[in-house]
């Protein structure tokens, strides 16, 4: 069964990380590498990405186990396609379609969201890989350096094009949509709020909401631009209100431990990928 990651999965996930890893890049990843990876690296990797409002991870399981996983960004740089970070299925259940039915399930979460395309990294020099995501129907389209829990090394980026004519079976797996997070926002809109972050978030945001009530303030902690103003609404120190916030920016982890420090108790995460603009 295919269902979304939660918090509760984070060691099994990080593990089998880890072990697919030891065991796909002996001779692609120098020594050295595989001396400096280490579980504890992976673990802080996946507190983050399964906190982070702007990642998705599905898992696949067998028996109550996790036997393969895939890690989607939806948007590592704002306005462009989302990434396929990770997938990885352990050794002794490759070949058996598993990576294809994660990938095959991003795409239709993807679909969801009405994106028809996602950007796939893989490591250069790992040819099996390769090999399968030109399989899938993916494109290459260049190179690029990449840091993880063991240095620096290469990774290739392609992109693959969704078929409208093959619609994945979702049936029996647990609703990959987000529809659900649409809803969230709803009330905040309706009232006096607070917007949090002044970057590529908070411009999707006033393109999406451009006829609906505007913020009262814009929340940024660089003082270089307090007094200011963005898009007609000033930037202002954050500072304790009773006012919601929503939280215009992909450091959604970083901003809410902020807000909890000020004593602020109201606040929602805005996800641009989602289309909010037809609420």
């Amino acid at each position: 069964m295919i269902e979304f990651a939660s918090v509760d999965d984070l060691t099994e996930i990080a593990e089998l990380h880890v072990a697919s890893i030891r065991a796909t890049y002996p001779g692609i990843f120098p020594d050295d590498y595989f001396k400096k990876l280490s579980l504890k690296t992976y673990l802080n990797v996946w507190e983050k990405f399964l906190h982070r409002g702007d990642f998705r991870t599905l898992v696949f399981r067998e028996n109550h186990k996790i036997i393969g996983f895939a890690g989607v960004c939806l948007y590592k740089r704002i306005d462009k396609l989302p990434i396929l970070d990770v997938l990885h299925v352990s050794k002794a259940a490759q070949g058996k379609g598993i990576g294809k039915a994660l990938i095959k399930a991003s795409e239709e979460m993807l679909r969801l969201e009405g994106m028809n395309a996602v950007l796939v990294d893989c490591v250069e020099g790992n040819k099996n890989a390769q090999g399968f995501y030109l399989k899938q129907g993916a494109r290459y389209i260049g190179s690029f350096q990449n840091w993880d829990g063991g240095g620096l090394h290469f990774d290739n980026r392609y992109i693959l094009e969704f078929d409208d004519k093959e619609q994945f079976d979702m049936e029996g797996n647990l609703g990959l949509g987000l529809q659900a997070e649409y809803e969230r926002l709803k009330p905040y809109l309706q009232k006096d709020y607070v917007l949090w972050g002044v970057g590529n978030y908070y411009n999707v945001f006033f393109r999406q909401f451009k006829n609906v009530n505007p913020p009262k303030y814009i929340f940024d902690s660089k003082e270089e631009i307090q007094g200011m103003t963005a898009n007609g609404v000033k930037i202002v120190k954050p500072h304790k209100t009773e006012m919601p916030i929503i939280i215009t920016s992909s450091k959604y982890e970083e901003i809410k431990a902020d807000i909890k420090r000020l004593g602020c108790e109201s606040y929602v995460g805005f996800y641009p990928w989602h289309n909010y603009g037809a609420l």
